[in-house]
């Protein structure tokens, strides 16, 4: 082996120093997204750099033909590796799954087969001419057909990676654009140095100028990297950011065309992003065509949109674009889905009037009760008949037993009205309600099918209410208790059974009314309250002799399927 020593050796090595330098600190941002097509064009650019600078080195051929070898993995997956990292970097990351990473493969490693064959067919390089600079031997190659097919392909990968670049610099926010600057000048040098060296454009014959450009292209990294923050700050974090919102946002310019939308709101028209970009917004989104601001000032109103057949509540906020301080350019409309906001409130104020019945009732009959004790007081007082005095003492005693047990009930109910309705599941419900109730002998079943209800708190005691019920009023003959649920046309129906007694036709509605049985009076009654929080109703189908029945009928939009 034949050394010399061109005077370029040295930036060659300065070069070579960047890279590795840029590859480790790629390598210590490894878990940052998108750090990998960066880590391997960079060592894809090592490998070339330092092979070529060691071909250079060497004046004869054996040793420039073992380090062009060398070189052809790193000559042939920087462009795949650059064009995947632009893919990534202009929020394209889906292509990025490994059947397509591989098929980008395909033209290189047929490339590195046609070059390690090249004795055999001497179709790669056609010939292989030295030639004498400044008293260097540099080794010229000629280009036979199958060079042009991978020079074909990683231009095309290079420009098309480029034509990305601009077009994401044009729809990104002036944060990112000196960032994809930076990206995109570095990458146009790289291939204006190659296009050089393969047309034989430049001052010195077979003179490649690419692992040079490197160099410009490691600046640009560097300075993306610390000053521009490449990897905690890419414009793909800035379109998953939009992607991934709950609510949905569209963009249109001053025609009302759509320009931009995410996911979450194309849905809400039926549509897809890519199909509703350049349609009217009337077309996508109707009820959205009367929401203009084209003033100086911001707009909210509230629409309705239906949402799989359920007609749901949104509050729209317009926000006007002007091209600097100057023209309208277009408007952001952003969507937010208030429904279950809505609801909650209403559902608030409505367990609050409930709340005030329950208060009414309980002060109404503790008055009751308090005056009934007095009288008896007053009876022990002015009497002196031992019989009178003893009758009067026990009824002293069951009054007391009853305000102990209207006291313990107003405990039970205290959170009505105080925490809002929310989404609970139904087999979760009845497996912390089942401990409560001494079934004794009675099968219980229960066959929910992963449901959730939006339903207040306290539905756990509406359960606790019926179960209780049918083991106590159940009568001998009981002998299982089951809850279903099926959907009906008028929404979701929770059936509470058993095969006890019944109830009969008379009381089907009396047993829901305040006072109405033993104790307070008040568990089905309260029970039916505390349901029309939701707008939830409830009432009892069973047959006398046959058991009781009671169907709780969840309207549409207040129930869904769990998770599994």
């Amino acid at each position: 082996m034949i050394w010399q020593y061109p005077p370029f050796l040295i930036p060659l090595v300065i070069t070579l120093g960047i890279l590795v330098g840029l590859t480790i600190i790629t390598l210590r941002h490894r878990d940052a997204p998108g750090t990998w097509p960066v880590a391997l064009f960079l060592g894809a650019a090592t490998l070339w750099t330092a092979a070529y600078t060691l071909e250079l080195a060497s004046a004869d051929l054996p040793a420039n033909l073992f380090f062009t070898y060398i070189q052809y993995p790193g000559i042939v997956t920087v462009p795949v590796a650059w064009f995947l990292f632009v893919l990534y970097y202009t929020g394209r990351d889906r292509w990025l799954r490994r059947p397509v990473v591989y098929l980008f493969f395909v033209v290189p490693v047929l490339t590195l087969l046609f070059v390690f064959t090249n004795d055999c067919h001497h179709l790669y390089y056609t010939a292989i001419t030295p030639i004498t600079v400044w008293g260097l031997v540099i080794w010229v190659f000629t280009y036979g057909p199958l060079f042009w097919i991978h020079g074909v392909y990683s231009y095309a990968l290079i420009l098309t990676g480029a034509l990305l670049m601009v077009e994401k610099y044009v729809n990104s926010p002036p944060v990112f654009r000196h960032q994809i600057s930076l990206l995109f000048y570095a990458s146009i040098i790289t291939f204006a140095a190659n296009v050089i060296y393969v047309l034989d454009l430049g001052p010195v014959p077979g003179f490649d100028l690419t692992p040079f450009a490197f160099l410009i292209t490691g600046i640009a990294l560097i300075v993306a990297t610390i000053r521009f923050r490449l990897f905690s700050v890419m414009p793909v974090t800035y379109s998953m950011l939009v992607e991934h919102m709950d609510d949905g946002l569209v963009v249109v310019n001053e025609h009302t065309i759509i320009v931009a939308i995410n996911s979450v709101a194309a849905r809400l028209g039926g549509s897809s992003p890519d199909s509703a970009t350049g349609e009217p917004l009337a077309a996508i989104i109707p009820p959205l065509a009367g929401v203009t601001c084209t003033g100086e000032v911001e707009l909210s109103c509230e629409i309705v949109l239906p949402v799989h057949d359920i007609h749901r509540n949104f509050e729209v906020r317009c926000i006007p674009l002007h091209e600097g301080n100057k023209r309208l350019i277009g408007q952001l409309l952003i969507i937010r889905d208030i429904t279950d906001q809505k609801a909650a409130a209403a559902a608030l104020k409505e367990a609050n009037l409930k709340l005030n019945i329950l208060n009414d009732i309980t002060r109404h009959d503790i008055r009751n009760k308090l005056t009934g004790l007095l009288l008896y007081v007053d009876t022990i007082r002015e009497s002196s008949d031992p019989l009178e005095i003893k009758a009067s003492v026990k009824k002293i005693e069951e009054t007391a037993l009853v305000l102990a047990r209207q006291i313990e009930f107003t405990r039970t109910y205290q959170d009505l009205g105080v925490k809002s309705p929310r989404w609970q599941d139904l087999d979760a419900l009845v497996a912390q309600v089942i401990p409560q109730v001494d079934f004794g002998g009675i099968l219980f079943k229960s066959d929910l099918h992963r449901i959730e209800i939006y339903a207040d708190p306290l539905f756990e005691r509406v359960l606790y209410n019926l179960l209780e019920n049918a083991v106590k009023f159940g009568g001998p003959k009981i002998s299982f208790i089951r809850i279903t649920a099926q959907e009906v046309p008028d929404g979701l129906s929770i059936i509470v059974e058993d095969d006890g007694v019944g109830i009969p036709e008379s009381d089907k509605e009396k047993i829901f009314s305040r006072g109405y049985g033993t104790n307070t009076g008040l568990g089905l009654f309260l029970s039916r309250e505390i349901l029309a929080i939701t707008v939830i109703t409830i009432r009892e189908t069973g047959e006398q002799g046959k058991g009781a029945r009671f169907e709780i009928l969840v309207p549409k939009g207040k129930y869904r399927s769990g998770s599994p």
